[in-house]
Order: C-alpha cells, then structure tokens, then sequence
C-alpha cells in the first residue's frame, strides 16, 4: 500500500495541474493511527476531470480499494 505521500505524488504526476489540493483525514491526522488496523483517509480535489485524466489516475486508486 502506497503511503499518503506517495499516493499524493502519484496523483500529482497523474492529473498535473488539474490537481488541487490531497487531503490526509481521520486517524493518521489526528495522531491515532494504528498501523496494521487504521486505514489511510484522503480527500482528491481536482478541476473537473474528462475520460483521459480519469483512466490515467486509475493505476494510482486501484490499489487504495
């Protein structure tokens, strides 16, 4: 699994400037976050996305379902 870091520099990679903002949430930003049992929660801001930037952010989300 992809750490939030890693997740957001992938999706940064992916929809360039269309990217607005990865927001990290629930336990890990609250300093709760039990690793083996806490799962990461991110919010995706982005302009609106067509088909291509879409498909070409699949490979980054596909492994976080």
């Amino acid at each position: 699994m992809l750490t939030p870091e890693q997740f957001t520099d992938q999706a940064r990679q992916a929809l360039q400037e269309r990217l607005r903002c990865v927001i990290l949430f629930g336990s890990y930003a609250a300093g709760d976050f039990v690793e083996g049992v806490s799962q990461y929660d991110l919010l995706v801001v982005a302009e609106l996305l067509g088909l291509g930037e879409l498909e070409s952010l699949a490979p980054v989300i596909r492994p976080w379902r």
